[in-house]
């Protein structure tokens, strides 16, 4: 005979049966936040302050941008994946819907899609024709410099544009993160 999950109180609900093996589903949701969460942050950090300045000092500018602008697909790509699920995660395992991570994980969503479809290809584009313009910031310029001005004026809006977003996503995230932790 089988064991009626269900109506058995000894097992509570069908998501804490030994059957499942997992204790409930929103330890899975709240696992999927978690590392999605660690994803989005840790792979923000590492391509705008440790790889991005080591490979322009290591490489020089004008090999640095054409690898720089593929990286930077593959990051949103990646981040609009990730900060997805972690958005999707947060509503599944929080009763109160209109809640602090909710909402901040909202932010952090809302911030990595607009620039992952409508600033980050824009910001591509305007690079692409600077670097083929022949446009620079005067050859190899400082990091600092290029990462705020880009390659000139054509390009100087949609890197303070990628940066604004970046700074909302992050926004949304570091809350969610404190959440996490403190809750």
């Amino acid at each position: 005979m089988c064991p009626n999950f269900a109506g058995d109180s000894s097992f509570g609900t069908v998501a804490e049966s030994p059957v499942l093996g997992i204790r409930t589903v929103k330890d899975v949701a709240r696992t999927v936040d978690l590392l999605a969460l660690a994803f989005a942050l840790g792979a923000t950090l590492w391509f705008f302050f440790v790889q991005s300045p080591l490979l322009f000092k290591q490489m020089g500018r004008a090999k640095f941008v054409p690898l720089q602008m593929r990286l930077t697909k593959v990051l949103f790509r990646s981040l609009s994946v990730a900060v997805a699920l972690m958005s999707a995660a947060t509503v599944f395992h929080h009763a109160a819907v209109p809640s602090m991570p909710v909402c901040s994980a909202v932010a952090g969503l809302v911030g990595v899609l607009v620039n992952s479809f409508v600033v980050i290809p824009r910001a591509l584009k305007a690079g692409a024709a600077s670097m083929q313009d022949g446009h620079s910031c005067g050859g190899e310029c400082a990091m600092t410099a290029f990462a705020s001005e880009g390659g000139g004026n054509t390009t100087r809006f949609w890197h303070r544009m990628v940066v604004a977003l970046v700074v909302v996503m992050l926004g949304g995230l570091l809350p969610h993160a404190y959440a996490i932790a403190s809750g």
